[in-house]
C-alpha cells in the first residue's frame, strides 16, 4: 500500500474547518473515532 506523505483532501477554508471542527465536537466529544483521519487536526 502507498504512503502519502501530505493529506488526501484538499485543505478547508478556516470557517469552513470550524464547521467541522464543531461537528466532530458534537458527535465525538472525547476525541476517540478516527482522530486525525480527515484532516490532521480534528
Amino acid at each position: 500500500m502507498e504512503q502519502r506523505a501530505g493529506g488526501v483532501f484538499a485543505p478547508l477554508s478556516p470557517a469552513l474547518m470550524e464547521v467541522h471542527r464543531r461537528l466532530k465536537q458534537s458527535f465525538d466529544p472525547y476525541g476517540v473515532f478516527n482522530p486525525g483521519r480527515l484532516y490532521p487536526e480534528l
